[in-house]
């Protein structure tokens, strides 16, 4: 069986009964005219029961017989996929963690290497103030 959940079940005989009905109903309107007659109602039920009863247990024994080799097919033919499709996700979540640690790494690093460059926009400034400020020996008129 596909599957045993009571909602799959429903809905399949639902599809089912439906479809009967609509070829039952096309048959009817190509063969009788439209017109609804008690041998082809009597036909249906009899055709429904002798399946049910002969023919319906063999039927579902081959229908399961037949999903379990597509299962299994689809699953030899989906499992070397799979393998390789876990192998790259954990060689993914690898890089991934190796890629955060060097962030985080570079982002302590690079507040400690802006403080020390003298050229930056911000250190410049109190570079050449402190510069003239020595070389005038702590004259401040000469400085601004």
């Amino acid at each position: 069986l596909i599957s045993n959940a009571k909602g799959f079940v429903i809905f399949a005989d639902v599809l089912y009964f439906t479809l009967c009905g609509v070829i039952s109903f096309f048959f009817v309107l190509v063969t009788d005219e439209g017109k609804l007659r008690i041998y082809t109602v009597l036909g249906e039920v009899l055709g429904w029961t002798v399946y049910y009863f002969s023919f319906g247990a063999v039927a579902i024994r081959m229908s399961n017989a037949a999903v379990r080799s597509l299962k299994r097919a689809v699953n030899v033919i989906l499992k070397p996929v799979i393998f390789l499709k876990r192998k790259i996700a954990s060689a993914g979540r690898k890089m991934s963690l190796f890629l955060q640690k060097r962030i985080r790494k570079s982002r302590k690093k690079s507040k400690f290497i802006l403080q020390k460059h003298k050229g930056i926009v911000y250190n410049l400034y109190g570079y050449i103030h402190n510069y003239k400020f020595k070389n005038n020996k702590g004259n401040k008129d000469e400085c601004s």
